[in-house]
């Protein structure tokens, strides 16, 4: 209904107005007064039982809104974020892929570990034979892939020796015996050669020279000529194997499985009286910073053999030689030195 003073509409049961306060006549005055309000009380009566249906399907509506909530979010995925609920498995996936790859690749140091064993066999098994070919009687065994590198020992004609690999200048690098070096490749070949008449000469063939006249020993050189290169000494008393006549007053000799070339003079068919090594006295390099000079000769300008450290110890053969030098043996070496840098032990 409507309040008559202020023409606001109010509830039909209200006997004050709350907009302005004025009595509110009964309900059938109003009637009474317009008509037409009736009916609409009439009607707003009707509309309860529709309005209370109404607020039932509501509460209803929101209950399940509210169990719906609560079941998404126990689940941990609210509805607002299904699309990301639906993209889970995807992540899920990735992280199963990961995970095959981490399992896939465990096992691999079990499939390496044995290879680091499988090398049981020593190489040196599958080195190639080749043998010794091309020359007369022996090649030479070298410290390096070099015509001018040092000797270690002589291969005889026909010998197998064992090919490691190709090296620098025309060598291989070789073993024989257990020695490992280096040999040029044009004498060698993996097809045994013939019989060499040279090489199956015995050594008993060769006479046998001793080493004599001298003090200590002698020079085995590369070539007859004592500014030759030298090989190795040979003490006094050795015996040697003459092998030729050679120039320069030189023989050509082996020892010890070196071939080279030592002075005829220093050589004898008859064994030489033994040599007391007393007869030799013994000096110590003193006074000098770190070493001092052993020369060929007893000048200060000749050309050195090698140098003596400070505090090392000589063989004094003489004493009293030209320009203050004493004649000395150091190293394998025979020379002069100045006698103001030795002590007489």
């Amino acid at each position: 209904m409507f309040c008559k003073k202020c023409g606001k509409q109010i509830a039909d049961t209200t006997k004050f107005c709350p907009y302005c306060g004025a009595d509110i006549k009964p309900s059938s005055q109003q009637d009474n007064s317009s008509g037409h309000r009736k009916p609409a009380a009439s009607g707003g009566k009707n509309m309860k039982p529709f309005l209370a249906v109404c607020g039932v399907i509501i509460a209803v509506a929101i209950i399940a809104t509210a169990v719906f909530v609560m079941k998404t979010m126990k689940s941990g995925a609210p509805s607002e974020t299904l699309k990301e609920a639906v993209s889970e498995p995807e992540e899920t996936e990735t992280i199963t892929t990961e995970a095959e790859e981490s399992e896939a690749e465990t096992p691999v140091p079990e499939t390496t570990a044995p290879e680091t064993t499988m090398p049981e066999t020593p190489n040196t098994t599958q080195y190639p034979t080749y043998f010794v070919a091309n020359c007369d009687e022996f090649i030479t065994l070298r410290t390096e892939p070099d015509t001018s590198a040092a000797a270690i020992l002589q291969i005889p004609y026909g010998s197998p020796v064992s090919y490691v690999e190709t090296a620098d200048n025309g060598f291989y690098k070789i073993i024989y015996n257990g020695h490992t070096g280096y040999g040029l490749a044009s004498y060698l070949s993996t097809t045994q050669p013939e019989p060499n008449s040279k090489a199956a000469a015995p050594a008993a063939s060769y006479k046998t020279y001793y080493v004599t006249n001298c003090d200590e020993w002698i020079s085995l050189r590369k070539s007859p000529s004592t500014g030759a290169d030298r090989i190795t000494t040979i003490p006094y008393g050795a015996a040697v194997s003459f092998v030729e006549n050679s120039t320069n007053g030189f023989y050509k000799i082996i020892y010890n499985g070196h071939t080279g070339y030592a002075l005829a003079s220093y050589l004898s068919t008859s064994v030489p009286a033994s040599k007391a090594a007393a007869s030799y006295r013994s000096a110590k390099v003193v006074n000098c910073e770190e070493w001092i000079s052993l020369r060929v000769s007893p000048n200060t300008k000749a050309d050195k053999y090698t140098e003596i450290p400070l505090g090392a110890y000589v063989t004094v053969i003489s004493t009293g030689e030209a320009n203050g030098f004493w004649k000395i043996q150091y190293g394998g070496y025979e020379g002069y030195a100045l006698g103001q840098y030795l002590a007489l032990q």
